[in-house]
């Protein structure tokens, strides 16, 4: 994951409420399967282009496995993060196991076929959740944290963000 997207994904944890936090950690598995996809297609692109190199060289190859065992990594989260006195918890367990079944074996296989499987349930549930988290009016996890402030500076065309201290 490049690193604009980890301070972005940063800046949404501090400002997030505890549902909120489980649509990130979805959006970031979504992250880390699509750069899987992009790596490979690129490598995928090469092999074409020049007959003579190997699908999945190393660094491409440890590219890959590194971006879909990090989701892997955000599944489990997931899956610590369940209330189990529910039984929906089971359900979900159930469905996030499967999830982490098929990033380890595409990790590992380099074969993507179930990912799309992955891509389409972690979008429903997302989708989900982010319903719910409209709903949730808890506030802040992070109580403590500056108030994070974005907007367009002249001239420069782009995006510039600020800190705002609360107890200031």
């Amino acid at each position: 994951m490049k690193k604009e997207r980890i301070q972005e994904f940063a800046a949404r944890v501090t400002q997030g409420s505890k549902t909120d936090l489980i649509v990130i950690m979805y959006d970031i598995i979504l992250e880390d399967i699509a750069e899987a996809r992009r790596i490979m297609d690129a490598e995928t692109e090469t092999v074409k282009a020049d007959s003579k190199k190997v699908l999945y060289g190393t660094k491409t190859r440890e590219e890959y496995k590194k971006e879909l065992l990090h989701a892997a990594r955000f599944v489990s989260e997931l899956m610590a993060a369940l209330d189990l006195r529910y039984r929906l918890s089971y359900e979900l367990r159930n469905l996030y196991i499967y999830a982490h079944k098929c990033l380890t074996e595409a990790a590992f296989s380099g074969e993507m076929k179930k990912l799309s499987d992955v891509e389409d349930m972690m979008n429903g549930l997302k989708a989900a959740f982010a319903k719910v988290a409209e709903e949730d009016t808890s506030g802040p996890v992070m109580q403590n944290s500056q108030k994070l402030t974005a907007g367009l500076t002249y001239g420069k065309g782009r995006l510039n963000e600020i800190c705002v201290d609360p107890n200031d």
